[in-house]
Parts: C-alpha cells; structure tokens; sequence
C-alpha cells in the first residue's frame, strides 16, 4: 500500500515614514534567469513585510531594496497585489510541505493526522508571535479568500482526506467517506490554526489537544 500523501503540489525591516531615496549607485541585482529574480523580489517583499507590513511597503520601496528599475519588478508582477499573493502563496505552501513532511514520519494514520495539525498549528502560532506583521498577510488572504488562501485550503484538505482514507483503508478509523470526514476535521480546526478563517484568541475555546481527542474519537468510532 503506498505511504505517500497524495496532496497538490507546491506553487513554486524596516520603517519608512518618507519616500524612499534609493542612493545605491547604479549596478543593480545581477541574476541568471526571470526565476532567480522572481525568488528575489518575493524575498525582499517578505522582509520589507516584517518591517513595515505589506499595506506600507511599495513597489518602488523593493526596486530600491534591490537597485532595479521597477519596470523589472512590474515586468512579472504587475502590481504591488500580485506580489502580496505571491508572498502569501509561497508561505502557505512552505507550511503545508513541512506539515506533510512532519506527517510521513509516523506510521499510523493517527499520528499522521496529529502530526500535520500540530505542525501547521505550531507553524501559525509562531507567525502570530514573531512576525505579526507578516501573519497579519496570511490573515487577510484567507479572510478575503485570496486564490493563495483558496489553493491552501485546497492542499489542507487533501493531505488530511489521504490521511483519514488510509486510516480507513487500514481499519484504523471506521469506514465512511474520507472526504466529507475529512473537511470535517480542517473545519474543526480552522479556528486553532489561523485567525481568518474564524476570529479567535489562543487562550479562547478548545484546546487543540482537546480537539485532536475529539476528532479522533469521532473518526474510530462505530456507525
């Protein structure tokens, strides 16, 4: 029986109270191809995202970080938008890999599930604490169900239907469909993990232990 997730695959500071002066000469960042400069603008926008926020931070203010011309940020993103999904896209796929990665280092479907949620759980809280400007991104994406928020759901719930089906496949979990069980389980832990999905505080509510316990009761369960 395979032991792979059958999940989508992954898409591939500082304050400014002034108008940016660049003043850094005129040799501009040297890269090989469009990706290498695709990677860069999105990684200097996180960075100026941690600062600033991504409301604040401008075009013109990741041409300067980079000494290019913002016609070579505009050239493949087309607006300040464009690179705040790109951003927001890319830092949901890294939690969604790590989760999957955390998931297949156990054998049993119930450690798997555990795995995942607790490792995408961890992920968000540490964003809340030591990034909140950046989270607050993730935050809105997935309020106003950004496509970067709608393809994170999309991944959230596939990894979780392939892990509750093997548990059935397995007889680890009762028999039923692992589609409809399995959105079950992300619902019952959208408001653990992120903020936008439904308000909530850390200290508000259920605990994800408790949720976890009761999730996992409900998947073993008899008919």
């Amino acid at each position: 029986m395979s032991q792979s997730l059958h999940i989508a695959p992954a898409a591939t500071g500082r304050g400014f109270s002034e108008p940016r002066r660049c003043g850094r000469g005129s040799g501009g960042t040297s890269v090989a191809s469009d990706g290498e400069l695709r990677d860069l603008i999105l990684d200097t926008a996180e960075r100026l995202y941690r600062g600033v926020g991504h409301e604040t931070a401008t075009l013109t203010d990741i041409a300067c970080e980079l000494a290019i011309p913002r016609a070579g940020i505009q050239r493949l993103f087309p607006s300040r938008d464009a690179i705040a999904a790109a951003v927001a896209r890319r830092r949901f796929d890294r939690s969604v890999d790590r989760a999957c990665d955390v998931a297949m280092r156990y054998p049993s479907a119930a450690a798997r599930l555990q795995g995942f949620l607790a490792t995408l759980h961890e992920l968000a809280r540490e964003s809340r604490r030591s990034e909140p400007r950046l989270d607050d991104l993730l935050n809105v994406a997935l309020t106003a169900r950004w496509g970067a928020a709608r393809a994170y759901i999309a991944r959230v719930d596939a990894a979780i239907v392939a892990i509750v089906a093997r548990g059935m496949q397995r007889d680890e979990f009762r028999r039923g469909d692992p589609v409809r069980d399995g959105r079950a389980v992300r619902m019952a832990f959208a408001r653990l993990v992120h903020r936008g999905l439904e308000p909530a505080s850390d200290s508000a509510g259920p605990s994800f232990d408790r949720v976890l316990e009761l999730c996992l009761a409900g998947l073993r369960s008899a008919r």
